[in-house]
């Protein structure tokens, strides 16, 4: 599963095809019930994969993974470095010429040895853990943010080019079929959209 359709996929629950449903027409409103109702689809996962934000995103998220990865790496290091220490340590125990005590001492000394690395373990566990989960919520927090951005970007654009109901085709019925297969005058506005939306994209990315 790539990033965004994962991403699409842990956002809030509510459907997207529903966000895009329910646009108001003033024509209907001032009782032009004789005008042609005009509708639209629109594939709202396509837009939000090529939105130039969500694209943004994925790569400060890609980035900050490998922070992650690269900080747990070193602290893994860490704890292999006192991993061989504790080994070597163990090894005197073999020592014939060791009196009972400087064997009991040495005992003891690793024992306390093994509880410092156990406990470095579990806070390299917890620091990754933690990590991972701020991360994951900061990704859907901006995505959910780009998400209402194209929301309200497409009912601006369908009001403005005189759309009664603008249907998001992304998705799929329980039968897995489009919830909408197809109607009379149903212009698809996914392509206009896209390049709308990416018109606004910065020559240079401000948080680059």
């Amino acid at each position: 599963m790539t990033f965004t359709k994962s991403a699409m996929k842990n956002l809030p629950a509510y459907s997207l095809f529903l966000i895009f449903t329910l646009l108001a027409s003033p024509n209907l409103a001032k009782g032009q019930e004789d005008k042609e109702f005009k509708m639209a689809a629109i594939d709202a996962q396509r837009v939000f994969q090529e939105f130039y934000k969500t694209e943004r995103t994925e790569s400060e998220i890609n980035e900050a993974r490998i922070r992650i990865q690269k900080a747990d790496l070193q602290m893994r290091a860490e704890v292999r470095k006192v991993e061989r220490i504790i080994t070597e340590e163990a090894e005197k125990g073999n020592n014939e010429a060791s009196s009972e005590d400087e064997k009991k001492a040495l005992s003891e000394r690793v024992t306390q040895m093994i509880d410092g690395r156990n406990k470095m373990n579990q806070e390299r566990v917890n620091r990754y853990d933690e990590s991972n989960k701020q991360l994951n919520s900061d990704m859907l927090n901006t995505m959910t943010g780009i998400l209402g951005e194209i929301e309200r970007f497409v009912k601006v654009y369908g009001e403005k080019n005189g759309f009664d109901i603008v249907f998001d085709i992304s998705g799929t019925s329980t039968n897995q079929l489009p919830p909408v297969l197809g109607g009379k005058s149903l212009v698809d506005i996914t392509t206009a959209v896209i390049a709308e939306l990416n018109g606004g994209k910065p020559d240079v990315d401000p948080k680059r």
